[in-house]
């Protein structure tokens, strides 16, 4: 079971397949492959384990277009994605549909919808999570093996991680070094944390909304909830401009002192025990 999105024209099929190749692959994360049945442009993105497909089919797969207004006619086309995503990876590729749309004069189809309409975001997103919800409802099983964070919370990480390669160019000059955050559940509440591992010698950029600091000292890691820890280091850090508030980047000074305000700080212990989180896995709904 998939979320599904159709494609319609009012009053006409006309569609330049040229052009609208041109568009898929102008998405650098998108590759075009053909079959017998069908063609399909398949999106992925590694950094926030993103993946969607648009499929250009032979035959109609639209349920129950005979209750549809005839003005608008079938294209054939349709976006099918998991139905199990936050809402910020489906925003990421609803945006990309709104691309589609303007520059091909598409109109949108979901099962939820009363009928075909223009694209509206908060329309589509909300369909999808009523999809969502359903899909829960019927599959209770795949929606325990899932590991739930707070929304806003899922969003700030997210963004971060999408944004992640474009802010490494844009301060390529400041030797910026942005980690990828990790996540990992206690066993004892089940509670996910975000958890970033520190490291000694770099110009380092805390991620939005880090719970947890992981720091190698010796032959042991030190565990470090990230607030306490900033109460003692904030004075070396400041804001990443232009971006997520609390994005904290730790200049060169902080650097220097790192060390010793690791080994000499008595920081609140860490006791729980914990497993690794799969990114994939991470879901911003109850």
């Amino acid at each position: 079971m998939k979320y599904e999105l159709f494609f319609f024209k009012e009053g006409n099929r006309y569609l330049n397949l040229e052009e609208l190749f041109s568009f898929f692959n102008y998405c650098p994360y998108i590759t075009v492959d053909t079959t017998k049945d069908e063609v399909e442009a398949r999106y992925v993105n590694k950094a926030i384990d993103l993946e969607a497909s648009f499929h250009i089919t032979r035959v109609s797969k639209v349920p129950d277009i005979h209750r549809l207004d005839p003005k608008y006619l079938d294209l054939d086309i349709y976006l099918s994605i998991d139905p199990m995503m936050p809402m910020y990876k489906v925003g990421v590729i609803i945006d990309l549909v709104s691309d589609l749309c303007q520059k091909f004069d598409f109109f949108v189809y979901n099962i939820l919808f009363e009928n075909v309409s223009p694209f509206r975001k908060e329309l589509i997103l909300k369909s999808y999570e009523k999809i969502r919800e359903l899909y829960k409802l019927k599959f209770p099983m795949e929606y325990t093996s899932l590991n739930y964070i707070a929304k806003d919370k899922v969003n700030d990480i997210f963004k971060y991680l999408y944004e992640r390669k474009d802010l490494e160019a844009y301060c390529h000059d400041q030797n910026l070094f942005f980690p990828v955050p990790r996540f990992i559940k206690s066993l004892g509440t089940g509670e996910v944390y975000s958890v970033v591992d520190l490291l000694n010698d770099k110009y380092f950029v805390f991620p939005p909304k880090c719970d947890l600091v992981f720091y190698k000292q010796d032959e042991h890691v030190k565990i470090v909830y990230f607030d306490e820890l900033m109460s003692v280091i904030e004075k070396y850090c400041h804001d990443l401009p232009g971006f997520i508030h609390n994005t904290k980047v730790l200049t060169k000074a902080g650097v220097r002192r790192l060390k010793k305000i690791m080994n000499k700080t008595n920081f609140t212990p860490v006791t729980e025990a914990f497993s690794n989180v799969e990114l994939e896995t991470i879901i911003d709904f109850r």
